[in-house]
């Protein structure tokens, strides 16, 4: 391992290093110098707050679970049960997002007495959901989110369904800078 990977590791994890080592390694290619003449990354080069969670790519979850239109609400509700999440987009047959369910939809489900019953996540959907791309600032996906009164925004690129982006993501962004700033404090 590293010196940059050893010394990170103790105050920072994993995904700090990653992030040393791919801005480190995209400085390096911009440079020309060869790749065995490059020297190792340091926690330093991890670069300021602003350059780290500037925009929606960088903070978005990409490790995505999708349903189709046709399948049964059970399987989104029993998805978001088994994967802790509260929201799950819909892809047709060609994989385009089509729309959205979240647990709010699923409460409304119980509530209209129907639950039990086989319904297709089409009906409690929403067609159209409100979505952002992947090169949105954070500032402006907060401020959509706020705006459309919305947890979750589907993050999408030439219309594929790239990645999902929610108040649980920027909640990891904010304690991330609170350690952060509290670790230069003393």
């Amino acid at each position: 391992m590293s010196d940059c990977c050893r010394s990170t590791s103790a105050t920072r994890g994993r995904g700090a290093r990653c992030q040393v080592l791919t801005q480190a390694i995209m400085r390096r290619q911009w440079t020309g110098q060869p790749v065995h003449e490059w020297t190792l990354p340091t926690p330093e080069e991890r670069g300021a707050w602003t350059e780290r969670f500037q925009r929606v790519a960088q903070v978005m979850s990409t490790d995505l679970f999708t349903v189709g239109p046709d399948d049964l609400v059970d399987v989104a509700a029993s998805m978001m049960q088994w994967k802790r999440i509260r929201h799950v987009p819909v892809e047709d047959a060609q994989g385009l997002l089509v729309g959205f369910v979240s647990y709010r939809s699923l409460l409304k489900l119980v509530a209209e007495g129907r639950a039990g019953q086989p319904v297709p996540v089409r009906e409690i959907m929403q067609a159209e959901p409100v979505t952002v791309g992947p090169g949105e600032s954070c500032l402006g996906a907060m401020r959509l989110m706020q705006e459309k009164g919305v947890a979750c925004l589907p993050v999408v690129h030439e219309g594929r369904l790239v990645g999902i982006v929610s108040e649980r993501d920027f909640l990891a962004v904010a304690r991330a800078l609170f350690e952060e700033a509290l670790e230069r404090e003393s």
